[in-house]
């Protein structure tokens, strides 16, 4: 079996969800190639897979006419269900829901997508993200279906013993844009500087893709981190482990502060990691989190709670550890690339 994946850009979590199916899918037999319609810092994560970077309509007829692949997955991007139809394309048409933002975004995009998804999408793909269930169960209820989780390869994202800094490290990896509500990541970061003066910030970022860059240095300035901060961008992915593994073993933590998620890979990769992870209730996140169990979840809009449960997870060696423990079992278990290749393939034979 063959299967094209369209995306918009390689960047971003879904990107990094293509590499990893890419692998999981290869295990289970399946070829997959991967369209991008312009390009993005993601290529240079990109290694013997078969990517196209186009948005022309002849272009693309022509790859499908090549390839003849038995099924297409259209993540997000509802309208090119239309285009693919137009150039004659008669297999299996997947839509594919990552990266839709909180409810109310969600539900407007689902809506104005319903009519195209209902006529000419085979069937729909997403994680377990609860506001992504139950809106594809009140506005989509006829259309088949399919739930599963995003992998990780965990043997090759996984820890490594590397020297940590002497203090402790709190990282956080996304774009400046409003959804990542990276504001209160740093308001957090003030408070437990305040509480611990000897702390450094890690931040990771898409430069591409950062349209607030400008206000988050204002207010690195304003809030006065410029000393404790260390900005890092578009980090190869491959070595992202090392800056986990550091971020944890230094008694640090990830803070991922989002706004809505849907299946965040940064969470993932870190308890892959032994990083522990305090994060917003994003929704999403639940798929990984339970409170206390395999990591912290905070509201989003308190910054005070957020500052004393991140003082917890420095300071409380006894839960900080079961947490580490826990979730590093859980990431192994529940999303690995086997498991997801076992539910793609029963996902196309269904089809």
């Amino acid at each position: 079996m063959k299967v094209l994946f369209v995306f918009y850009v390689p960047g971003g979590g879904v990107e990094t969800l293509n590499r990893q199916r890419w692998k999981a899918l290869k295990k289970a037999g399946i070829t997959s190639h991967f369209l991008y319609m312009r390009e993005g810092s993601g290529m240079k994560n990109v290694k013997n897979m078969t990517v196209f970077i186009t948005n022309h309509n002849q272009r693309i007829k022509d790859i499908l006419t090549k390839h003849q692949y038995d099924a297409v997955v259209i993540c997000s991007d509802h309208t090119f269900i239309q285009r693919l139809k137009s150039m004659g394309y008669k297999g299996k048409i997947i839509y594919e829901i990552q990266g839709l933002g909180g409810y109310k975004q969600a539900r407007r995009w689902l809506t104005n997508a319903r009519s195209i998804l209902l006529h000419h999408a085979d069937a729909m793909m997403f994680p377990e993200t609860p506001h992504i269930v139950q809106l594809t169960k009140t506005i989509l209820p006829e259309k088949k279906t399919f739930i599963f989780n995003n992998c990780l390869d965990t043997e090759s994202f996984t820890y490594r013993p590397l020297p940590p800094p002497k203090c402790p490290v709190i990282s956080w990896v996304g774009r400046l844009e409003k959804n990542k509500n990276w504001r209160y990541f740093l308001r957090i970061c003030k408070g437990l500087i305040q509480k611990q003066r000897d702390m450094k910030i890690w931040m990771f970022i898409d430069d591409q893709l950062s349209p607030e860059k400008e206000d988050f240095l204002k207010m690195i300035k304003g809030l006065k981190l410029q000393s404790n901060l260390t900005l890092y961008t578009n980090i190869p992915h491959e070595q992202m482990p090392d800056y986990y593994s550091m971020t944890g073993d230094s008694g640090g933590f990830l803070c991922s502060t989002s706004l809505s998620e849907g299946s965040p890979y940064c969470v993932q990769e870190a308890m892959s990691c032994k990083c522990p992870v305090l994060a917003t209730d994003s929704d999403g996140v639940q798929i990984f989190i339970t409170h206390n169990v395999t990591g912290k979840l905070v509201p989003d809009d308190k910054p005070l709670h957020a500052i004393q449960e991140g003082q917890e997870l420095l300071t409380n060696q006894t839960l900080r550890k079961k947490i580490i423990t826990r979730a590093h079992r859980l990431v192994q278990t529940k999303f690995s690339l086997d498991q997801y290749g076992r539910q793609f393939k029963m996902m196309l034979k269904q089809l």
